[in-house]
């Protein structure tokens, strides 16, 4: 279900609601807890979750995986930039369309902090001009 909708604006919720409402229906029958655990787990780990955002009743510990918006948002890289950097890793092809790139899927946070890293010890134009 996950596969092939990773550029839409719908994230999780919107995919699996009648699911999730089926689910929370049950919030009281502790026998339904492992099935949540596994859940939540499935949706921290593959949709991109903010640090704190509570899925089926339990806050997100950290952020797992990015759309393309919320790397840009983390890191401060350029969409074009971050864009072309993850074209390079095979994670993504240039489109025409609204973001200019489509990822293959949402990107893992470790990559995203190393794309960061590899950027903080480039020098942009203008300090390269200056310099």
């Amino acid at each position: 279900m996950k596969r092939g909708h990773v550029n839409d604006a719908g994230r999780y919720l919107a995919r699996y609601r009648f699911f999730f409402d089926w689910l929370r229906y049950r919030d009281d029958d502790r026998s339904f807890d492992s099935l949540r655990d596994l859940v939540r787990e499935f949706v921290w780990t593959n949709f991109p979750v903010a640090k704190g955002a509570k899925v089926l009743g339990q806050e997100c510990p950290r952020q797992f995986v990015h759309s393309l918006s919320t790397a840009v948002t983390k890191t401060g890289i350029t969409k074009r930039q971050l864009g072309r950097r993850l074209c390079a890793l095979g994670l993504a092809r240039q489109s025409g369309g609204e973001l200019g790139f489509d990822i293959h899927d949402y990107i893992a946070d470790e990559v995203i902090i190393k794309i960061a890293s590899e950027f903080s010890g480039v020098v942009n134009a203008t300090e390269a001009a200056a310099f």
